[in-house]
């Protein structure tokens, strides 16, 4: 009996604590749907005491038995409490990005978000983070506001709205570069910004 509880417990901590389905070059997959071979980017477990470090460039699809998956989300926590992580390429794929996909990772400076259709973001995304550099290739359903250390900010030609309040309190803001297809820039979108001079 004792066994039998034991190997019960074991069984169950394995699935409270390992949050993927598998690893390729160091990202961790969850499948969301293997009728439509797609996947999310998740933690590698659930304590987040182990994290991702460095430059992580996300794939628009990746091979896994034979089998092509499309990634097309980064889950809420995914890159939760790691510091030692300075840079995301976010690919076109990516439509969703769920809560506190980035929370406590302090040292972020760079964030890229790949050319491609609109992306969905829920809040606490990126607000309030260290990054110093944005490159933002298509329209968001998100802001980067409170981003005291942002100082540069590239507009892709596929981007058309600049959200309300999307770069408010980015007080270090000097540079953003500002496409001709950008078509509408809502209310107090660089509020607070008092080092830009010019847009």
């Amino acid at each position: 009996m004792r066994k039998i509880l034991f190997t019960l417990i074991m069984l169950l901590s394995a699935t409270m604590i390992w949050a993927y389905d598998f690893v390729i070059d160091g990202i961790f997959y969850s499948v969301i749907s293997m009728t439509d071979l797609t996947v999310k980017v998740v933690s590698e477990d659930e304590t987040y005491t182990k994290s991702y470090s460095g430059n992580v460039v996300i794939p628009n699809s990746i091979v896994y038995r034979d089998r092509t998956f499309n990634v097309i989300e980064i889950a809420g926590k995914a890159f939760m409490k790691c510091p030692q992580l300075t840079s995301v390429s976010i690919p076109k794929s990516v439509s969703i990005i769920s809560s506190d996909a980035f929370n406590e990772s302090i040292n972020i400076e760079k964030i890229i978000i790949e050319d491609g259709d609109s992306i969905l973001l829920t809040n606490r995304c990126f607000n309030n983070m260290s990054i110093s550099t944005l490159y933002q290739g298509r329209n968001i359903d998100f802001d980067f506001k409170n981003c005291r250390n942002l100082k540069k900010i590239t507009l892709g030609s596929n981007v058309t709205t600049i959200n309300r309040q999307a770069f408010e309190g980015c007080l270090s803001l000097t540079e953003i570069d500002l496409p001709n297809s950008v078509e509408t820039i809502g209310g107090f979108a660089f509020n607070g910004c008092s080092s830009l001079t010019e847009i």
